[in-house]
């Protein structure tokens, strides 16, 4: 399970794969984005959609300004841009081959993020962990309380403007 905040740090960039789909919703601006580094990059990506449908009930409720990069793949990409248009959110959404799980898509999305200038991203994917048998979705809900609540997104926040701190993870 990989679910993280980091403090987003300048590399040499590596040029964006194609891929077949890209699809902004509600218009991202520049200046929205764009030299706004304080906003929180939510870089979510989505495999399975029931999961994804209870990852943006918790992401909704918070209230620092952020954008959302969802990577998916070719048979559920319609469906979650229909599913964000529904909920007027601000989003990147791109879809790759599955391949590398959740990896690959991040390295290729966290390219579009690098161009906006975050300083800090929540890192999330929608994982049900069947080895973990009943206990995946405990798991998974436990590390989302952690994560994606607005307390914890500010400390988290003061913590990496006065620590060289590179990542947090859920305890």
């Amino acid at each position: 399970y990989t679910f993280f905040i980091i403090k987003s740090i300048k590399t040499n960039s590596v040029p964006i794969k194609t891929s077949s789909k890209l699809v902004t919703i509600n218009n991202i601006s520049k200046e929205q984005s764009q030299g706004n580094s304080q906003t929180l990059a939510i870089i979510l990506h989505v495999f399975y959609f029931d999961i994804f449908i209870t990852i943006m009930e918790k992401i909704e409720q918070i209230d620092s300004d952020y954008i959302l990069y969802i990577s998916t793949y070719s048979p559920i990409f319609d469906d979650v841009c229909e599913f964000i248009r529904s909920k007027k959110a601000n989003a990147i959404i791109v879809c790759y081959e599955n391949v590398g799980r959740d990896i690959y898509p991040f390295t290729q999305i966290m390219q579009y993020v690098k161009e906006n200038d975050h300083k800090y991203l929540i890192k999330i994917h929608t994982k049900k962990s069947p080895h973990r048998l009943s206990r995946g979705s405990e798991w998974r809900e436990r590390m989302l309380a952690d994560l994606l609540n607005q307390d914890n997104i500010d400390m988290f926040i003061r913590c990496m403007k006065k620590y060289p701190i590179g990542m947090v993870g859920p305890s």
